[in-house]
């Protein structure tokens, strides 16, 4: 594969300008109808402006395929990777295993007090396959299924998604719209 250096690549930008978004609309002091509500309003804007756009776009391309693969392949090919990773699989190699724990909650959002260090490998080896199939494998078969607007609207909400979940607290009702959304079009 050809990938894009993460200097040139939207998908960066635009994981900030959502969560930059999110952490504007987002009140920890109001309930969790509210932040359901505005969490899917905002994903909701933000997908069906990037779709009107990306439609108009393509309804005056001369080449409209060529479109539709390139924004694909810009999903596709997602530079993003957690350095937090990288970091605690370095840690783990000097059996820092406490800090490694400390990481791996922020990252993995469950509980790793007592995982053991079989434990830590194998949720480490759970969370990049399930990153890899959901941001790789899944675009492609809805996209062979659905088409380009649905695959376009599947990897916003999915980055939606991801953005929100660093913007907001753990246990916070903020990312539960977006998260449910896109676990609806994985099963479907």
């Amino acid at each position: 594969f050809i990938f894009l250096p993460a200097e040139y690549h939207p998908i960066p930008l635009l994981r900030l300008l959502f969560s930059k978004l999110a952490k504007r609309v987002y009140d920890e002091n109001s309930s969790p109808y509210y932040q359901i509500f505005s969490s899917l309003f905002l994903t909701t804007l933000i997908v069906s402006c990037i779709i009107v756009l990306s439609v108009g776009f393509i309804s005056f391309a001369h080449f409209p395929i060529a479109f539709e693969l390139l924004a694909l392949f810009l999903f596709i090919s997602n530079p993003y990777s957690n350095p937090r990773l990288k970091r605690a699989t370095w840690l783990l190699a000097q059996n820092q295993k406490p800090v490694v724990r400390d990481i791996l909650s922020l990252c993995l959002r469950r509980d790793t007090a007592n995982l053991s260090e079989t434990g830590i490998i194998k949720a480490v080896i759970e969370y990049q396959s399930l990153t890899f199939v959901r941001q790789f494998f899944v675009p492609l078969l809805v996209y062979y299924v659905f088409g380009f607007t649905v695959t376009l609207a599947y990897c916003l909400i999915i980055t939606c998604a991801n953005a929100y979940s660093k913007a907001t607290p753990l246990d916070s009702s903020f990312c539960l719209a977006s998260s449910k959304i896109a676990d609806a079009i994985e099963y479907i």
